[in-house]
């Protein structure tokens, strides 16, 4: 392949000439670009001083939004979209964005999906444009980034064929993490794959996994999504917080016919450790609580089986939170 060449503008630094051509390029753009702002960031793709691909993007309040991303016709097929995607993902973890969001058309899901992005719920997407475009988010970036990388690596090493990584009933790896920041980066993701059940085990309301406006938003997903969906919290102590403002407890009172929450205090079983449930085949199991270290998986009923297992078993000894119900107004 002859040297492809990625770089980046301004809406400052682009000459008239670039606009005209990559306004005529953007038209097979992947992505409906249906902003509220408009893009900061121009990419342009060459091989051969020859224009072959575009993209733009934003970014606002930590979120990505990706306008647009193109490679025309004649060069596509040849993984130059995604050595595009992945410079995009690599500079917006650059400049700070926490995640990355877009609107395609629904051909194009797959191409995103290999990118570490998956679809929000059908029911946040409006009934007018449900048949129009798809919203997509990747929302860890920074760590789709890490595993990918890795993941290339050992599939290099061992000559065997790499799978996209992070995604729910794809991703065959166990994922160690050692800090707060990859243990909440693994909620993140999974949290907004889930589409059947989500069970939580951690130590008390204001555990970071809980208290973020993330989690409260990937709730409220699942419960728009799936009516039936299955969502538990188990809390070892919920003195601890019971009292102030809580975006997860918020939005528990608000559902508490879809969200219920245990606590295993006066109970008599005493826990040390904390793990999450998503779905039937992905969990996230923290081996201690006094540090974040663990590792998760996204694809392995048998682990998810076993996990689900010790839960269920400290389940049926909990008790609804007395504590928690009367939230301070």
């Amino acid at each position: 392949m002859s040297l492809i060449k990625i770089s980046q503008y301004t809406k400052d630094t682009l000459s008239k000439d670039l606009k005209t051509k990559l306004a005529t390029l953007s038209v097979q753009a992947s992505c409906t670009d249906n902003a509220k702002h408009a893009p900061e960031h121009y990419f342009t793709v060459s091989r051969q001083e020859t224009l072959i691909g575009c993209a733009t993007l934003s970014i606002k309040d930590r979120v990505a939004t990706l306008h647009n991303i193109t490679i025309s016709k004649q060069c596509q097929g040849k993984r130059i979209g995604n050595r595009l995607m992945l410079h995009l993902i690599a500079k917006s973890v650059k400049l700070g964005a926490e995640s990355i969001q877009l609107r395609c058309e629904p051909g194009h899901q797959h191409f995103f999906q290999n990118a570490g992005f998956f679809s929000y719920s059908e029911s946040d997407i409006p009934k007018q444009q449900e048949q129009a475009s798809c919203a997509m988010e990747n929302p860890c970036p920074a760590l789709y980034l890490a595993t990918y990388r890795q993941v290339q690596a050992d599939g290099k090493r061992r000559r065997a064929k790499t799978v996209s990584p992070l995604i729910l009933a794809h991703d065959t790896a166990i994922h160690n993490y050692h800090t707060e920041r990859q243990y909440l980066a693994l909620h993140r993701s999974m949290f907004g794959q889930a589409r059947k059940k989500i069970w939580i085990l951690c130590e008390t309301i204001t555990s970071s996994v809980l208290d973020n406006e993330y989690t409260r938003q990937a709730l409220f997903r699942l419960v728009r999504y799936n009516q039936h969906a299955d969502i538990k919290i188990l809390l070892a102590n919920d003195k601890t917080g019971a009292g102030h403002y809580s975006q997860t407890l918020d939005l528990a009172q608000r559902l508490s016919s879809y969200i219920e929450i245990r606590t295993l205090k006066n109970s008599g079983i005493k826990i040390n450790e904390a793990l999450t449930l998503i779905d039937y085949s992905a969990c996230i199991f923290r081996k201690n609580m006094s540090d974040f270290s663990g590792f998760a998986s996204y694809n392995s009923r048998l682990l998810a089986q076993r996990l689900e297992h010790n839960f269920e078993h400290q389940w049926q000894f909990a008790k609804p939170s007395l504590e928690l119900r009367r939230l301070a107004i």
